[in-house]
Order: C-alpha cells, then sequence, then structure tokens
C-alpha cells in the first residue's frame, strides 16, 4: 500500500488558496467602474454643458397687452380706425343682414380668408417662434426657435415644394440643435442633428417616428401659418354641430407693439366632443395672418384655473424673403451640421 501524505504548507510547491487574488482583481475592477462612472458623471454635467452653445438672456416670449390711445404714438392708430383693420378680420364687423347659423360661421369665413391669402400670397418667410406645449401632465418649458418656411408653389414652371428649417435657440438642453424637412426628399425623411459633444453625425428620421416626436405635440410636416389656419377650419366645421360656444372678439390689443385682433372661443361645459375649453387665435392686422394661438383645457378642480396644452407665436415676421433650395439644404455653410 502506497501512503499518500498531504502537502505540508510550509514545504516549497506549497497549494495556496486563490481568493486573495480574486479579492484584488474585485476591488481593481470596483475602482474601476467607480472611476467610470464619475468620469461619466463629470462629462454629462460640467463637460458637455460647457460646450453646448450659450443661450441669449434676452428671449423673451410675446409681449401682449393693450393697445395705448393714439396719442400715445404716432405708429399706433385708433383701434376702431377702420384703415387698421385687415382683409381677413373684415367679415367679423362687417354688417349683417341675417344672423348666421352658428356663431362660428364668421370666424370659419375669416379662416378661409386667411388660408386663401396664404396659399396666394404668402411664398415664404423667416420668423422666430416661440413654443410651449403639455406633454401627458407635464407642461413642458418655453422653447424658442429661428425658422424658415417656404410654402409649395411654382418658380418659373418648376413645382417648390413645402420646406421647413428650425434652428433651437433656448433652453440650453435643446440650443444648437437643428432640424430641416422638404416634403418629397430625403425619403420624406426629416434631417437633424444634436448640439454641442453630441453633435457628431446627422440623423435621418421618421417625422412622425418616437425620436422626431419626442417632447412635441406636432411633427415638423405640421409646421406653419396654413396648417394652423387648415386645423381652425377642421375644428370650426367639426364644432358646428354642437351650440356650446362662446365668442369674444377683442380689437384693442397688441403683440409686441403690433395691432392685433384677439379672437377667444369658449366652450363653457365640458363635452366629450370638444378638444379645448378655450382657445385664442391673435390675427395681426398689417400682416393678415394669424401669429399666436393658445389652447387650454379644462382646470384639473372645478373652479380653477385653465390649463395651457399648447402655444404658438410668431415673432419678428417677414413675408417673401426670397428663400431658395440653399436654405433648406443641410450642407449649407451657415448651418452647423456635421
Amino acid at each position: 500500500m502506497v501512503e499518500h501524505s498531504k502537502p505540508n504548507p510550509s514545504e516549497p510547491g506549497e497549494v495556496r488558496s486563490p481568493a486573495p487574488r480574486r479579492s484584488y482583481l474585485l476591488r481593481c475592477a470596483g475602482g474601476s467602474l467607480l472611476l467610470l462612472a464619475v468620469s461619466g458623471l463629470l462629462f454629462w454635467y460640467v463637460l458637455v454643458p460647457i460646450f453646448q452653445p450659450t443661450v441669449d438672456a434676452s428671449l423673451r416670449g410675446p409681449d401682449i397687452a393693450l393697445a395705448p390711445p393714439p396719442n400715445d404714438t404716432a405708429d399706433v392708430v385708433d383701434a376702431d380706425d377702420p384703415h387698421r383693420r385687415g382683409s381677413v378680420t373684415d367679415p367679423l364687423f362687417q354688417p349683417r343682414q341675417t344672423e348666421p347659423e352658428h356663431p362660428l360661421d364668421p370666424l370659419l369665413e375669416v379662416a378661409r380668408i386667411g388660408l386663401k391669402r396664404v396659399r396666394s400670397d404668402v411664398r415664404d418667410y423667416t420668423a422666430q417662434v416661440v413654443k410651449q406645449e403639455r406633454i401627458g401632465n407635464q407642461l413642458m418649458p418655453e422653447e424658442f426657435m429661428d425658422c424658415k418656411v417656404r410654402h409649395p408653389h411654382n418658380s418659373d414652371g418648376r413645382p417648390i415644394p413645402k420646406s421647413v428649417y428650425l434652428k433651437f435657440l433656448k433652453p440650453r438642453s435643446l440650443a444648437g440643435q437643428e432640424a430641416i424637412w422638404v416634403e418629397g426628399r430625403h425619403q420624406g425623411k426629416l434631417i437633424g442633428h444634436a448640439a454641442g459633444l453630441l453633435n457628431i453625425v446627422r440623423a435621418y428620421l421618421d417625422p412622425n417616428g418616437m425620436i422626431a416626436m419626442r417632447g412635441n405635440r406636432h411633427p415638423i410636416t405640421e409646421f406653419g401659418f396654413d396648417i394652423l389656419l387648415e386645423r381652425m377650419i377642421e375644428t370650426g366645421q367639426q364644432e358646428r354641430h354642437y351650440h356650446e360656444v362662446e365668442i369674444d372678439i377683442d380689437r384693442d390689443l397688441t403683440i409686441n407693439g403690433n395691432a392685433c385682433t384677439l379672437i377667444t372661443i369658449t366652450h363653457p361645459v365640458k363635452r366629450d366632443h370638444f378638444d379645448l375649453h378655450i382657445a385664442k387665435i391673435y390675427i395681426d392686422d398689417v400682416l393678415n395672418i394669424p401669429t399666436g394661438y393658445e389652447g387650454y383645457i379644462w382646470p384639473e378642480a372645478p373652479g380653477g384655473p385653465p390649463r395651457l396644452l399648447e402655444k404658438y407665436f410668431y415673432q419678428e415676421v417677414q413675408l417673401n424673403v426670397g428663400l431658395t433650395d440653399r436654405d433648406f439644404d443641410p450642407d449649407n455653410p451657415e448651418y452647423d451640421f456635421p
């Protein structure tokens, strides 16, 4: 019989437990993960904000005020002066031989006149847009963006498609982002890019897809005066079936110093067939286009304030500036597409 003896731990060739080395490796791995996590936090919360575009602190929303008396300034005329009225709002103030069948009918007439004017007379425009929307139950912060919009029309026999360019100015988390959409081009995709250190690749997105619609109630394809007027007409036609509506027209307002007419549509009782409690439409009396819109839903509790669902205001509007294909080209050197 051969007797097998156990090795003496004190002798050469002893077998040691690997546990101490494994513990050392685990400590190293844990330290590396901690360092990586700290580096990630440093990147996202310190470095990324540093390299993001700065935000112009002077950016502000529309200044809505009562029109000052005519003696206060030579640039503002009396609110009842017929020369102040534009052709779009004329039907609201002209005498009628018979009452309209529905209180919304005069507003539908105004919207149709406005849409016809936009389609026939407005080829393109630039503006600064102030936007705020409620996504789910959360009211998002105001967003500011520069926009260029070209309506579909014919130029020298060549069809020009609807085109939209957006550059975000505020808040800081969006500042510097750009987006371009041209109807019928790029396989219908929106072309966009992030800002700051994340501006490394162009994104080609479905305008109605989850990524493009994140934080938005409406896609870029519905951007512009024409779509706003079309939506007004569609909603008005649907609501003509019901008579629980109150209409108020205010001729004594200015937005950023420009005379405007405010049309307020109120549904005093909440019904399933009404999308909004209150809709406010601001029509610029000189440009003859709606440059502002606010939609409110009913209060959370009876007697409470109405809740803002969405608002859009167009500021510094310039019509028919002669936008070209270059204005909707991501390779435009004035833009920051990677």
